[in-house]
């Protein structure tokens, strides 16, 4: 489950903050995952990116 939970944050910092998801590190996406459990309308978008990117 904590695997998917980084997926999607480090999907949504690249997609707030534009940077690559390759430069981001554990301990950011661990601080951001935070900020995503509080926003569910982020949660919301990102379901929605994530279903665009798979298919």
């Amino acid at each position: 489950m904590s695997t998917k939970k980084e997926e999607v944050c480090m999907i949504l910092i690249c997609q707030v903050k534009n940077m690559k998801c390759f430069d981001i590190n554990r301990k950011t996406v661990r601080s951001f995952s935070k900020t995503i459990e509080y926003s569910k309308a982020k949660e919301t978008a990102v379901r929605a990116f994530l279903k665009k990117i798979s298919k």
